[in-house]
């Protein structure tokens, strides 16, 4: 994710160190219930547990990495306007959007591309670790799935290195499979919660709004 948000080939080791610590605290800590959720009036018991706390130390973490991103990408834009570009980064969707800030800069401000940047990277970890697991579940279920996608591997990439993103093209049986793995078994919010699900339960099955919220939509209609 970080190598298609900044173009770099691989991205600074420890940004993506940083990103990846980040990640995993949002989720545990948005994965803790909070008792506000079901009894606002009890929202002082959150902030006793240090909930409220966690999160804003969060938010601090992940401003000041997005903060980086940005200052990075704008510190080699200039570099390649004055012919200095020495790392030869691709450009990458932060580059397309301080693009973007210089025709439209009161608009595509710092905090409106930090707010797209947040949105790319929460909606494209958790979904792409979960659908390659799935994948992965797949395959050792069915061994011969597994015999040629492995086959596949050994031969365009090799056993003495890891498969990288330039060789995806080449895997066409792997790639194929990645997408049929999604369509394979019928997924229900039952079943698995944060799986792209094309057959997915209506939300307004799974969850019940308030009553007040049940007489704001009926007077809005």
């Amino acid at each position: 994710m970080l190598r298609a948000l900044t173009g770099a080939c691989g991205g600074r080791r420890g940004d993506a160190y940083r990103f990846q610590e980040i990640v995993e605290e949002s989720f545990k800590a948005l994965s803790t219930p909070n008792v506000s959720d079901i009894f606002p009036a009890l929202r002082w018991v959150d902030r006793l547990r240090g909930v409220d706390a966690a999160l804003a130390r969060l938010q601090a973490r992940r401003d000041a990495l997005l903060a980086s991103l940005i200052n990075d990408q704008q510190r080699r834009k200039r570099d390649a306007a004055g012919g200095r570009d020495a790392e030869n980064n691709k450009a990458g969707a932060i580059d397309e959007l301080l693009s973007l800030q210089e025709i439209d800069p009161q608009y595509y401000i710092d905090t409106i591309i930090k707010g797209i940047i947040i949105t790319i990277l929460s909606a494209g970890t958790d979904t792409t670790v979960l659908t390659t697991e799935w994948a992965m579940a797949l395959l050792l279920q069915h061994p011969e799935a597994m015999r040629k996608a492995r086959t596949e591997i050994d031969t365009h990439v090799g056993t003495a290195r890891l498969v990288e993103e330039s060789d995806i093209t080449n895997l066409q049986y792997l790639h194929v499979s990645s997408g049929v793995s999604a369509k394979a078994v019928p997924l229900t919010w039952q079943k698995v919660l944060g799986m792209p699900m094309a057959m997915a339960t209506p939300l307004a099955a799974v969850c019940r709004p308030r009553g007040f919220v049940k007489s704001m939509l009926s007077a809005s209609t």
